[in-house]
């Protein structure tokens, strides 16, 4: 993945809407969260604030996450089933998407059944690049692959997330 390339694309707006520290707060929502905190990193001296929005900067506190709150929420052999398609590298197929779409997406992405998504979320999932996104996160939500480490600076920061998950 070319995160810098990333990166340097959030930089080349900054500058040509004429963006300083005084007026530019960052915003990043999940994997932009990752990009907001490698550009902070990179630009801080630009940067009058930043939010992170439903991200963490920490693999291991997001696998934590991801073992210890969602995947009990979840039907256990599906979980098993989704475990045993990641191991065997199987997670471009029909029934990976189907199982975290029912195990996850619906629950953590958009609550409704899939079939009633709206016509531009079933387009967006339908066009994801799997390149930047698998990459990033690993093949779903379950764990991550890799992420930057966690942004250190001056620039005032302030994170949030959601439990989605009715009761």
């Amino acid at each position: 993945m070319e995160l810098d390339r990333f990166v340097d694309e959030v930089e080349q707006v900054r500058s040509a809407l004429g963006l300083e520290q005084d007026n530019f707060v960052l915003y990043g929502q999940s994997w932009g969260g990752i990009l907001a905190m490698e550009y902070a990193l990179r630009y801080q001296q630009h940067l009058r604030g930043l939010v992170i929005s439903n991200m963490m900067s920490s693999a291991p506190a997001y696998n934590a996450y991801a073992q210890e709150v969602l995947m009990p929420e979840m039907d256990q052999a599906a979980l098993a089933e989704i475990q045993s398609l990641e191991a065997s590298g199987n997670t471009e197929g029909a029934r990976y998407m189907e199982l975290l779409n029912e195990q996850h997406y619906v629950h953590h992405v958009l609550r409704m059944p899939v079939a009633d998504w709206p016509d531009p979320v079933q387009r967006a999932f339908a066009h994801i690049n799997p390149v930047i996104y698998v990459s990033m996160q690993g093949p779903s939500e379950l764990g991550i692959s890799g992420v930057p480490s966690s942004p250190t600076g001056s620039a005032p920061t302030s994170c949030s997330r959601s439990k989605c998950r009715p009761s």
